[in-house]
Formats: structure tokens, sequence, C-alpha cells
């Protein structure tokens, strides 16, 4: 029987990851690995299997990770993803398999520099392995292989909470991780070249089906354009460039938190102690009362990408639309999902690749669409031609 260790294992988003691993594959023990030992207990208490353990783990410990992590087949890192290179690196000085979730653009472009080590440890490492980046990636490779040449992928995202909200702000995911995509400017393949523009500008309206409707879209850091600056390269790619719909209410009051200087993580000091904004602000709003209710949200990621095929210039237009499951928010169903079956994937064998990449380049989108429709989520597209 082979081994996953889940870091972060007790947060949100890897709470369906654990339940999808060890749903689909029978011969997989699970250990979720996470500083709240308590809450990670609970988790074990709940999915009821003798496969489900718990570790402590202290992220910010080099020794602590490599003690996890050792004589395990995949470390999946579920927490921030400012873990991604110190947990990549211990898993190559232990020998383990690796996926992520995600990344900001310039991690993303790091991580893949450790492409040659993992080569020749012989392990492989899936970065972005989650909903966007991750279903993104292969949204766009679908329609990628079925052209001749390829000059531009637009990936627009968009997701809408049904539930009113008392609380004076509610991020849409890990406040520390959204905090991190507006502190940096986002990234935009333009021209054959690899750029940044100001996050939160490049206001575009655009057609998301209902509930979510017509709504503004602006640019956000994300690692999309930087992968596909690299392995898209191929087929003549020109331009990429991600936009997401952030509420306006929502927006006003971000921007004023980072205008402030509460998205940075440059320490300050404050008398004869030092803090760091970003984690102040997500502290404070740790104590914020948890909301209640059952999730009910809803997400849809439109892929656009034009290029040519036998000569005839056409446009994929890829859809891919989710819904809260129960006590799992869409955010978290298409987040935890994919990386589970990334996992899968290796230790079915599926994954023989050895290196660092990212998942448009080591798995199959049509393999990948087919899990995701055992689970009842669909990607859907149609063509256009231009005349």
């Amino acid at each position: 029987m082979k081994t996953v260790v889940i870091l972060g294992g007790a947060g949100d988003m890897s709470h369906i990851t654990v339940k999808d691993l060890v749903s689909y594959n029978k011969d997989a023990k699970v250990v979720i690995a996470d500083k709240d030992v308590t809450k990670a207990q609970q988790r074990v208490k709940e999915i009821a299997t003798d496969r489900v353990s718990t570790e402590y783990v202290d992220l910010d410990n080099e020794e602590s990770i490599k003690a996890v992590i050792e004589n395990v087949d995949i470390v999946m890192n579920c927490a921030l993803s400012k873990y991604n290179l110190p947990v990549m690196k211990a898993a190559l000085n232990v020998g383990t398999n690796y996926l992520d979730l995600s990344a900001l653009p310039g991690t993303t472009l790091e991580q893949m520099k450790l492409n040659e080590d993992f080569r020749k440890a012989n392990l492989i490492g899936v970065i972005g392995m989650g909903a966007a980046p991750g279903i993104s990636n292969l949204m766009a490779k679908f329609a990628y292989d079925k052209l001749d040449t390829v000059e531009s992928v637009s990936f627009r995202f968009a997701n809408k909470n049904l539930l009113k909200s008392s609380l004076p702000i509610r991020f849409p995911y890990n406040a520390y991780a959204f905090l991190g995509q507006i502190d940096n400017k986002s990234f935009l393949f333009n021209d054959g070249k690899l750029g940044e523009v100001e996050s939160l500008t490049g206001e575009e309206y655009v057609d998301f089906p209902e509930p979510i409707g017509r709504v503004e879209t602006v640019y956000l850091g994300h690692p999309e354009p930087a992968s596909l600056s690299v392995t898209f390269l191929e087929k003549g790619l020109k331009h990429a460039d991600v936009k997401i719909h952030v509420p306006e209410e929502f927006k006003q009051k971000i921007k004023f938190l980072r205008d402030l200087g509460f998205a940075s993580v440059t320490p300050l000091k404050i008398g004869d102690r030092e803090v760091t904004p970003r984690e102040t602000l997500v502290y404070l709003m740790s104590l914020l009362p948890k909301e209640e209710g059952v999730p009910n949200d809803v997400g849809c990621y439109i892929v656009r990408v034009i290029g040519e095929k036998n000569g005839k210039r056409k446009q994929f237009i890829m859809n891919f639309m989710v819904r809260s499951r129960g006590v799992f928010s869409a955010t978290t169903v298409r987040t935890g999902i994919p990386i589970s079956i990334g996992a899968q994937m290796i230790l079915n064998g599926e994954l023989k690749m050895k290196g660092v990449f990212p998942p448009e380049v080591c798995i199959k989108p049509e393999v990948f669409f087919k899990e995701l429709e055992k689970r009842d989520l669909h990607v859907s597209y149609h063509v256009e031609e231009f005349i």
C-alpha cells in the first residue's frame, strides 16, 4: 500500500481532497499533516477509515517537513503556496514525488527550474494542480492539441456566492493567498513576451452562464500566462492573460486595505515589536464569527483559444461550471478534487514523465476530463470559425 502525505491536510481545500483519495483509490494510505493536530484528528474521525492518519508538521521548519514526508510516495502541498519551494526541495532531498495547488507566477517559474533536478532523481513534480491553475491549463491544452497553430489563450473566471454575508469583508478563498495576488503585479504574455500589469486593472465585461451573468473581470495574479509562455511556444503562442470577476464592493475594500499596506509581507516595527501586515490582517479576520449555513455558490471558467487548423482561423471556447455540494463550496470542490486525481495518476503509474511540469505538459486532457466526469464535473466546448 502506498502513502500520500497532505500538508495543510486539515484546511478547507484539502477536506474534499482526502475524501476523494480514499474513495477512488483503495490502495492508498493518507496522512493528514498539519500544525492543527486537533482539527486533523477530527477529520480522521469524520472520514472513519484506518487508511487515514495524522501527523504534526511545522511548515516553517525544514526538518519537520522532511520528517513527515520521508519514506512516502507522494507529498501534496495543500497549504499556502509560499511553502511550495521549501516543500519541493525537501521532497527532492528525501526522494518523494510532489504536487501542489497553485503559486504566484514568479514562484511557478522558479519551481520549473527544478525540472532537471527532479528528472535526475527519477521523481515527478506536478505544479499548479488545482482549479486555476490546473483544470484551466488542461482546458487550454485540449484546444491547443486540436490546432495547428495557436496565437492566443484567454482565461476568464467568475464565482458568485448566493449567500448574503453579515461580515465586514468576505474573501472568495484563502485571504492570505488573495492578498498576495493583489500585492503583486499580474503576469501577461503579450506579443511573445512575458510582462507585468497592475492587478485589479484592465476592466472587461464577460458573459458567464446564469446565475453569474454579465460581470466585470480584471487582471489578477495567476500563473497560467507564465507557464504557457514556456509550454505553448511550439505552436507560436503570442498572447495569454487571466482576468477574474471581483465584485465592486469587495474590490473597493481590498484596494483600501492594500493602499493601507495590509497586503504587504514586509515586516514593520511597531514600538519594540515586529509585525507582518498581511499576517496581522489574516489573524484579525480569523477572530470574526464563522458564517453559518450550507455553502451556496457557483463558479465558472471560460477559456478561449484562437489559432488555425488546416489554414482556417478558429476559436475554441471551453467552459467549466461547478456548484457547491453539501458542506463543500464550489471553490473547494473545483480546487481540492483535481490534485487528488493528479496524485492517483502518479500512484497508478499513468504519469511516467520525470521532472517538474505544469499539468498541460504531463497530463492528457481527455483522460483527466473523464476522471472529472466520474465525479459529476464536466468540461464542455464549442468551436467557432472566423469568416
